[in-house]
């Protein structure tokens, strides 16, 4: 909100009469952080997920990206190979000492800008002048235009010219042209843009919940919410004659049947300063986290023998090979984990925490074995499944690990088939997290049996009947079934009318466990299963 009010946006309807993206660019001493406004003058949110010092989150956060450059990036210049690169390391504060036009002796972005001509700034400008002959000057300035208009590529997701807005300290090293950009905005004060915000920028409200709609019962949900965003943004500091509805969004949640829908709805309003200074201070309030003990931090697992740090070479990587067995490394993992997300095209789940969870598995010194179907005796029993239910409730709900083994021995419970007649797991779908999942199941932490190299779609698809078993109605394929929770909730379907009709029973099921479960179905002998097996 702080660059909408600073460029003027927020007048005249600038900001909604805009044909294309809002692209904001805060250049400080070290960075360029690039974000994207939307048309209420919110952030962009990320769309998936951010990291934060390399954690994964699940806040809602903007999406935000970045790069090492910024008015205190140190040029390096190549002579030999004719080349000059900005950054990523800057002088950061020390600017005012370090830099040429500050009487310093390292060359800078900022005496990129001020020896182009496009800053005036410092008192020893002649010095920055004199060390970027114009070859030199070219190379720095070609460098820093070609990485922020990267950045601006990246974070542009519509093919109309956006509108770009330079704000921040650093911003005078960037130029006034860039690609797909069709205006370029420095606001007045714009090196102050941080501070003004806090001082300035409006109260916003945001309700985001899931909400069973009626059939015909929107309008009277989105009154109900208004009411609650408004009461929500009036509480937060905001005057309440200002108060406005600046975005509604709703998305129906994923193989639900009860007509749940995630609701996001948002409100700005002007401070309330007469409010607000009416209203002092507690000293509790003041002093939120006084008197909080934080727990000690874990520590964390260290990483397995046969790993180590940095890339690895993918074309010198050999992986262990025992007898018959893949013994999977965290290398392995996290290459199956990258491969099951791009055949996933967006089902089968998430790949990062059973990744997680299968590399836990491996730095306790347990262990994860993959095999062809070739080498497991044809007396043996192989089990599949995956998680069924909403991607939107995976996404907070994750799993216990105990769900995909409670099935399977349910299952193999009703079927008489002792535990040690399951000679292998293999994965339902490839794609996605279901593709990473039998690595948990039979892991030595679980079953201890071989994972198949093979799973019965090649990718994910978004129903059971898909796969090639149940498709070319091989017996018992899609019944017995079983369905099992985080809880230890244990459904056994023993038959069921044809194999459309499994399906609906387990998604029924799934949503009132929670609308999260493992499912399981339908275990084949070795030969079935090399038969009809994708390998």
């Amino acid at each position: 909100m702080t660059v909408h009010l600073l460029a003027g946006l927020h007048k005249g309807g600038g900001l909604h009469n805009s044909s294309g993206q809002i692209i904001v660019a805060d250049i400080g001493g070290t960075s360029t952080d690039v974000g994207v406004l939307l048309k209420s003058g919110f952030p962009r949110p990320a769309a998936a997920f951010v990291e934060i010092a390399g954690l994964r989150t699940s806040f809602s956060m903007p999406d935000v990206q970045s790069i090492g450059i910024g008015g205190g990036s140190r040029v390096h210049l190549d002579d030999a190979e004719g080349k000059a690169t900005v950054g990523p390391d800057s002088v950061g504060y020390r600017l005012i000492d370090e830099g040429l036009v500050f009487g310093g002796s390292t060359p800078t972005a900022s005496d990129v800008a001020v020896a182009s001509g496009a800053a005036e700034f410092g008192n020893h400008v002649d010095k920055a002048r004199a060390f970027f002959t114009p070859e030199k000057l070219e190379k720095a300035q070609t460098f820093i235009q070609k990485s922020l208009q990267l950045l601006i590529n990246r974070m542009k997701s519509t093919p109309e010219p956006a509108t770009l807005i330079l704000v921040g300290g650093g911003a005078v090293i960037a130029s006034s042209q860039f690609e797909g950009v069709s205006q370029v905005i420095r606001p007045n004060m714009a090196g102050c843009a941080n501070a003004i915000g806090a001082a300035c920028a409006r109260v916003a409200g945001v309700i985001d919940t899931i909400v069973n709609v009626p059939p015909g019962g929107w309008d009277t949900v989105l009154v109900d919410l208004t009411k609650q965003v408004i009461e929500q943004t009036v509480k937060a500091g905001a005057s309440r004659d200002t108060v406005e509805l600046v975005e509604v969004e709703n998305m129906p949640i994923q193989y639900v049947t009860t007509g749940a829908t995630r609701i996001i709805v948002k409100a700005v309003g002007d401070i309330d300063y007469l409010a607000l200074s009416a209203t002092p201070k507690t000293a509790t309030e003041i002093s939120i986290a006084e008197h909080e003990v934080l727990p000690p931090p874990r520590p964390l697992l260290a990483k397995t023998t046969n790993d180590s740090d940095g890339e690895r070479d993918i074309m010198q990587y050999r992986p262990l090979i025992q007898d018959d067995e893949w013994i999977l490394s965290e290398q392995d993992l996290e290459w199956i984990a990258e491969g099951s997300g791009v055949l996933g095209v967006g089902g089968g789940g998430s790949t990062y925490y059973p990744g997680i969870m299968a590399r836990e598995i491996l730095r306790k010194g347990g262990s994860i074995r993959v095999k062809s179907v070739n080498a497991v005796p044809d007396d043996k029993w192989v089990f599949r499944g995956g998680f069924m239910g909403s991607p939107s409730v995976s996404a907070e709900r994750l799993q216990a690990g105990i769900e995909l083994e409670t099935a399977v021995l349910a299952l193999a419970g009703h079927l008489n088939i002792p535990q040690d007649q399951i000679g292998a797991v293999m994965a339902e779908e490839i794609g996605g997290g279901n593709g990473i999942q039998p690595l948990l199941l039979g892991s030595s932490a679980h079953l201890d049996v071989p994972i198949l190299d093979a799973d019965l779609q090649g990718r994910a698809y978004p129903n059971m009947y898909q796969c090639t078993m149940i498709a070319n109605d091989v017996p018992g394929s899609s019944a017995p079934a079983a369905l099992a929770d985080a809880v230890g909730n244990t459904l056994i379907i023993p038959s069921a009318e044809n194999k459309w009709r499994v399906e609906p029973i387990l998604r029924a099921a799934c949503t009132v466990l929670g609308s999260k479960a493992f499912a399981t179905m339908g275990p084949q002998q070795v030969p079935t299963v090399r038969k009809w097996a994708v390998l």
